[in-house]
């Protein structure tokens, strides 16, 4: 080091520098900045942006997409709940259920003869865009019907919300 200074990372130079005073010597340090960054400096600090950049942006990603697949769980469970009430309070003196699609579900009043397309009764609640829904359910078909005087049902299984790359799975018991 010239002068007595030393560099210090990328910031400045270090100088150490004495003075006397009577009989007593004193070690003094002074901090000198830089006038400019180096071009390497500069490629290393843009690079680390363009890092952190890339970490936060596949961070929000991802967390858009379980988002949606929380989204579509919660919604699956809401729809077979209100529907199992619907049957339990005897609403319309009939038995309730869900219809189960890829991309959404209806919730249908049977009247003995299961789903009725066109029904007026029926109210459809449509999954979030991406979340697809399969099923494994007891008595095969895509209906999950409740008991009115139990609230119970005859088609129970496994119900899975996915999003092509998460899936979630909701246990259906025989008590619903």
């Amino acid at each position: 080091s010239r002068n007595g200074s030393r560099r210090v990372g990328w910031l400045g130079r270090l100088k150490a520098r004495g003075r006397t005073e009577g009989n007593k010597s004193y070690l003094m340090w002074s901090f000198r900045l830089n006038k400019a960054f180096t071009l390497v400096e500069i490629i290393i600090a843009i690079s680390v942006l363009m890092i952190l950049t890339g970490l936060g942006a596949l961070s929000l990603v991802s967390s858009g997409k379980s988002s949606s697949l929380e989204q579509a769980k919660s919604l699956t469970i809401v729809a077979l709940r209100e529907a199992q009430t619907n049957s339990l309070t005897g609403l319309d003196g009939l038995a309730w259920g869900v219809l189960l699609e890829e991309n959404r579900l209806i919730i249908f009043a049977d009247s003995g003869s299961g789903f009725q397309a066109g029904d007026s009764k029926n109210q459809p609640r449509i999954l979030p865009a991406g979340a697809i829904l399969s099923w494994d359910i007891n008595g095969a078909g895509a209906e999950i019907l409740f008991d009115p005087r139990s609230g119970k049902t005859a088609n129970f299984g496994t119900l899975t919300v996915s999003d092509g790359n998460l899936s979630v799975n909701i246990n259906l018991s025989q008590e619903g």
